[in-house]
């Protein structure tokens, strides 16, 4: 067994931040590994299978940048507690150090942080040297940590300012769909000219358990009606997941068969036939599964599960040849992984679906802020760019789904429930707050030559959806901040 021992001042946080339970060490490559936390007065032990160095990712509440999880460098095994928040600080400074460098090698004229870079290392400096004075030493780590947050927040919207100015110098407007997901519900008249200002590309979902209610009887008119307004309005369409293993969209009757592997291969491959058959030539790209990765909510082993999605490619290919098939990627930095109950980490798990399928045409990201039951824990901007880059390795085209909440108030058209357990960017997730990441988390995956969409999680809070108040209308049939900085966005950037 390997395991990481930390010190914490003052003691009383494990009372007062009890998210701090739900820690992880991560190996070399950035994904995590099941861990067993102990979380007690002033002490946070990680104990891991592997007996070798990690890091620590943590969610930790930082002033005005937010409820983030931060992540330590790489740390040895050793008798001795390692002091956590200082741990933190070296583990952020270390970050933005290593990434400025980085852009700095890809020839980015980089705005002047050695300023704050400096400041940052003095007060790590201090605290390094006052560990035997706890609350010296944890200050002076809280203040370091706040002038590399502020450094990784400047450089990371600079470059994408750069990127933006690189990538306009060949294209006036950059050939990247903005796109949101309809439900079934229509789009209010009121609203259709805000939507088609905002996005060039519209997401049908047709989920399972609304198409096919019955084992054989398929429900097609909303879907239609949906398809031939986004037609007629000369949008964009990409349909999917068609095949999604989530509460919310799976069919009652299909459960009966979830320990039965080759059954349920046989239905997943007779819905996704089915349905590009019916809308070949009018749906040119499909999102065939979306989710796949995390097997454990269809008690599927990691094998299963690519074997499914591999079966579910290949079923829409056979109808279409020419469709575009995406994979879609739940939770991509892996934080189910530290509970155990998979080994194969999302990284990996899209890694070998493009080995031995080569067809795939692209992945799908799915992130959702504010969301415990299927969402990512909160990142800060220089995070986001880093995960995207570590995707990028994959060599195929990127695709993006964005989610955060407007708020915490009751929502009864929503089958997954907001909470603050996964934190928030800069401040607890409000209509302004939503805004803000919806235009600058965006905006970065934008940026990125290898993106090709990204679309945000649904539009009416009015209509049956998943993610609770993360649409771009509320209850009230009022448009919301992000709708506009969405439209913002399109209109200074792309067609």
């Amino acid at each position: 067994m390997g395991i990481l021992k930390f010190n914490f001042y003052p003691p009383q946080l494990a009372d007062e931040r009890p998210e701090m339970s739900s820690a992880y060490i991560t190996g070399p490559d950035r994904m995590p590994t099941a861990t067993r936390t102990e979380l007690r007065p002033g002490e946070l032990t990680c104990i891991r299978k592997p007996n070798e160095s990690g890091c620590l990712s943590i969610p930790w509440r930082v002033d005005s940048f937010g409820w983030l999880t931060l992540t330590t460098a790489t740390l040895m095994e050793r008798a001795e507690p390692y002091q956590l928040q200082v741990e933190l600080a070296r583990g952020k400074l270390n970050q933005v150090r290593n990434q400025a460098a980085d852009w700095d090698l890809a020839g980015f004229a980089l705005p002047d942080c050695e300023r704050l870079l400096r400041e940052a290392e003095s007060h790590f400096a201090r605290a390094v040297t006052r560990q035997q004075a706890p609350p010296e030493a944890v200050a002076a780590a809280h203040e370091s940590l706040l002038k590399s947050l502020e450094a990784a927040e400047l450089l990371t919207r600079f470059c994408t300012e750069k990127l933006f100015e690189i990538r306009h110098r060949q294209h006036a407007r950059l050939p990247v769909q903005l796109g949101c997901a309809l439900g079934t519900a229509p789009v209010p008249a009121g609203l259709a000219t805000s939507f088609l200002e905002a996005f060039n590309l519209a997401v049908l979902p047709f989920p399972w358990r609304e198409v096919e209610p019955t084992e054989g009887e398929y429900v097609w008119e909303p879907a239609d009606r949906q398809l031939q307004w986004c037609l007629s309005r000369g949008l964009s369409v990409r349909g999917g997941p068609l095949v999604r293993f989530s509460e919310d969209s799976i069919p009652d009757w299909l459960w009966l068969w979830e320990a039965d592997l080759p059954n349920l291969l046989s239905f997943v491959s007779d819905i996704i036939e089915t349905t590009v058959a019916r809308y070949q030539g009018r749906v040119a790209s499909w999102e065939v599964t979306g989710s796949t990765n995390l097997a454990e909510r269809f008690a599927m082993s990691d094998e299963d599960a690519l074997r499914l999605t591999l079966q579910a490619v290949s079923a829409a290919r056979q109808i279409d040849p020419d469709a575009r098939c995406l994979v879609g990627i739940e939770q991509p930095w892996g934080e189910y992984l530290s509970r155990g109950k998979q080994s194969l980490s999302p990284l990996h798990f899209a890694d070998a679906l493009l080995r031995a399928e080569p067809e795939i045409a692209g992945l799908n990201l799915e992130v959702a802020f504010g969301y415990p039951a299927r969402g990512s824990q909160a990142r800060d901007l220089m995070e986001w760019s880093r995960l995207l880059d570590l995707y990028a390795q994959l060599a195929v085209p990127l695709h993006v789904t964005l989610g955060a909440p407007s708020g915490w108030q009751p929502d009864p058209n929503a089958s997954v429930a907001a909470d603050d357990g996964t934190g928030w960017w800069h401040k607890r997730w409000d209509l302004q707050a939503q805004a803000d990441c919806a235009a600058e988390f965006a905006g970065v995956a934008i940026s990125k030559p290898y993106v090709q969409a990204v679309t945000w999680v649904h539009f009416l809070d009015g209509a049956p959806h998943s993610l609770a108040n993360a649409g771009l209308v509320g209850l009230d049939g009022q448009a919301k901040p992000a709708l506009a900085r969405l439209a913002e966005l399109r209109q200074e950037h792309l067609r």
